[in-house]
């Protein structure tokens, strides 16, 4: 489509790009409590690392304004610098470069959601969201795979409320980079 071209140009892209979009926020509608809904930062920043080492590939960060701090994190701290939109596109741009990437890496809200509309290969992160209520669709989608731990608190989003966390986000923080490398490696080769 000419927009997809324009922002192929703007953004020096090339259409045979492996293009890997990572959205390590969880959107606004949390607000202070979005913190417990996100893989830790460190987690995406090592797993987007390793993905350099084995892969050729661009990653493409994307965020809003209020998560730029999370996507400059890991801009910062990869040698090789991913485009950070994070804050600088609109919701209609977003879904033209998301419609463009190979895989999506996000964590459980709004761009998991329209990475499953336009039928992406997507690996999500469920933290105290039930990944049974607010999750893929439908459930045996081959092209989207769930990371989520099983534990005694979980889910702890119940009724449209969160109702706090007493162990620091222990459901995400056990999540293993390792684990989700070999589901990629997995998820890319079908």
């Amino acid at each position: 489509s000419e927009e997809e071209r324009k922002l192929l140009s703007i953004f020096s892209l090339k259409k045979d790009d492996f293009l890997v979009g990572v959205c390590p926020g969880s959107g606004d509608s949390w607000q202070d409590t979005a913190y417990f809904k996100r893989w830790p930062k460190e987690k995406f920043l090592k797993l987007c690392q390793e993905l350099q080492r084995k892969m050729e590939l661009k990653i493409i960060l994307f965020g809003s304004k209020q998560e730029k701090e999370l996507c400059d994190y890991i801009f910062e701290n990869l040698k090789e610098k991913p485009l950070n939109l994070c804050g600088k596109i609109d919701l209609e741009e977003f879904c033209v470069l998301l419609s463009l990437c190979k895989l999506i890496i996000t964590n459980d809200g709004g761009p998991f959601h329209l990475a499953q509309a336009l039928n992406k290969k997507v690996i999500v992160f469920f933290g105290p969201v039930d990944e049974k209520v607010y999750g893929a669709y439908p459930e045996e989608n081959r092209n989207c795979i769930i990371f989520k731990k099983d534990i005694f608190c979980r889910p702890c989003y119940k009724e449209l409320k969160f109702r706090g966390c007493s162990f620091d986000k222990k459901c995400l923080r056990e999540i293993k980079v390792e684990d989700v490398l070999s589901k990629i490696e997995k998820l890319l080769s079908f």
